[in-house]
Formats: structure tokens, sequence, C-alpha cells
């Protein structure tokens, strides 16, 4: 998030699209999106706009969350990152866990 602090301009609408993140859980239809691509070959590390797109979001929700916000933003984007790592049911991708461990 660009404005760290509630009183910043455009601080509610970035909070409300990462609060949406986490209550509607977007990334997972990625993670379904990924899964149907693979259609049962078992190509965990084949690279789809899907899974591009997929890391991006992680990357970005991770790389914005920072320690002057308030402590809803990083709940927010903790529960959205863990919904689609959770999604994977044990069978997350390699790019997806370098985005989540670096």
């Amino acid at each position: 998030l660009h404005a760290t602090s509630p009183g910043a301009s455009n601080f509610d609408s970035y909070f409300r699209i990462l609060e949406q993140l986490s209550e509607v859980k977007i990334g997972v239809v990625l993670v379904d999106l990924i899964r149907t691509e693979r259609g049962g070959t078992g190509d965990e590390e084949g690279s789809s706009a899907a899974s591009e797109t997929l890391c991006d979001l992680i990357r970005t929700l991770l790389n914005c969350v920072h320690v002057d916000h308030p402590p809803e933003v990083a709940t927010h984007a903790e529960l959205a990152v863990s919904a689609c790592i959770e999604e994977f049911e044990g069978s997350v991708p390699i790019q997806v866990l370098e985005e989540v461990l670096t």
C-alpha cells in the first residue's frame, strides 16, 4: 500500500481492495485455473499466465505491507496469501513457494 497511515488520501481505497482480496480469495480462482491448465499431467513446474499472475499477486501483497501499516493490513495480506497456498492442497508449485520464501 502506498499510503501507510489511515489518514492518507488513498488509504481507504487500498485497504478495501486488500480486504476484498482476503475475503473473496480471488487468488483461489487463479489456483483453480492453474490446476485446470495442468490437466492431470502432473506438470507442476509449467509456467502459465495464471501462475505468473498468482506469483505477481503474492509478491505484491508481501512487498506492500510495511511496519507502519495498521495490523489489519498485514492480517488481510496474510489471509489472501495463505488461502492460495492452502488451496493447492500440498502440491504448491516451486515458483509460488519461491515468492513466499524470498
